[in-house]
């Protein structure tokens, strides 16, 4: 008796109509690994361990002299040697003659659009890759003891536990104004060139409409030199959420918390060197069949050169039911 249900199958397949171009799967913006908001050397040596940086502090302040004899106190410096941990990341890609066979018989039945297979190989290894250094860079690895941008051990962290997502814009913005005179008092930074980092939910917060005036919301009263801009930027970043800082260990699971970053912009506070993602050349295995090849990248961990210019502050994560309450 003949398989209807195989033939159905077969048929559905026949008349099947094939979109003539693939189209990519959507990944997430691997900013850390790009240097985007990092400045980033490409000139780490390969095979380096770890990255030592001098930074020179000095001592002695003057006195009045008014004519008469004094202790003269002695100016002086000192040199501190800073450590930063280096990793190499690897990643690999195979394949064999089979798999070279069955896409060159693809090419000529037609069905489906014409990709290299060794091409999309390679793809996968650049992604993965630069998936592996953008965690490092934004979280650090608590294996090898490196420091993210996200998560510095060097850096202040505040915790504050008042919901602020339920603050309305007004008390919102003036919470804020707080966060940032504090900041600069303490590390006695005057500048206005302070960026803030947040996560997607705090942003959209500070687009809500003030209620008691009309000079527009918060982000504009934040960055608007002619209000009395009191931020550079405001950077809205997904990886400040609550199940991203959990999921890459640096809350514990169940903290609940948002982070925001407060960052002085000035290249001098934050650095990274990296070596460029680069690979071996295919090989062909002792099995006759089967190629290799493997990619790999380096970089330092986050050099955070001066800490004080830069502050965490953790605020119980975003409920949505609270705000609609």
């Amino acid at each position: 008796m003949a398989d209807t249900i195989g033939a159905g199958k077969f048929l559905v397949e026949e008349l099947a109509e094939y979109d003539e171009e693939f189209y990519e799967t959507t990944y997430p913006e691997y900013w850390a690994a790009t240097g985007q908001y990092i400045p980033s050397t490409g000139d780490l040596r390969l095979g380096t361990k770890k990255f030592i940086s001098g930074r020179i502090d000095t001592v002695g302040k003057a006195t009045i002299y008014d004519g008469k004899a004094t202790d003269i106190q002695l100016a002086d410096f000192g040199i501190t040697a800073d450590e930063y941990r280096a990793v190499i990341v690897i990643l690999a890609a195979e394949w064999n003659i089979f798999d070279i066979a069955a896409a060159e018989e693809a090419k000529l039945n037609a069905l489906l659009p014409d990709r290299d297979f060794v091409s999309l190989k390679m793809e996968a290894l650049n992604r993965g890759i630069t998936q592996r250094l953008h965690e490092i860079v934004a979280f650090g690895d608590a294996t090898y003891d490196m420091d993210g941008m996200l998560n510095s051990t060097n850096v202040e962290l505040i915790t504050e536990t008042n919901d602020v997502y339920t603050y309305p814009p007004d008390a919102l913005y003036n919470w804020i104004r707080g966060l940032l005179k504090r900041f600069r008092k303490e590390s006695l930074l005057t500048a206005s060139a302070t960026d803030l980092f947040v996560p997607t939910d705090f942003y959209d917060r500070l687009l809500g409409r003030f209620t008691t005036n009309n000079d527009g919301n918060p982000f504009e009263l934040l960055t608007n030199p002619q209000k009395g801009q009191k931020v550079g930027t405001v950077t809205e970043l997904n990886e400040l959420s609550s199940n991203y800082l959990e999921q890459f260990s640096v809350h514990a699971a169940g903290t609940n918390k948002d982070r925001l970053v407060l960052l002085e912009r000035d290249p001098k506070v934050l650095r990274r060197k990296f070596y460029a993602t680069d690979r071996t050349e295919p090989m062909l295995g002792d099995d006759g069949i089967t190629y290799r090849l493997t990619g790999y990248a380096g970089t330092t961990e986050v050099q955070f050169r001066q800490p004080y210019c830069v502050r965490y502050i953790d605020i119980p994560k975003f409920n949505n039911q609270a705000i609609a309450a």
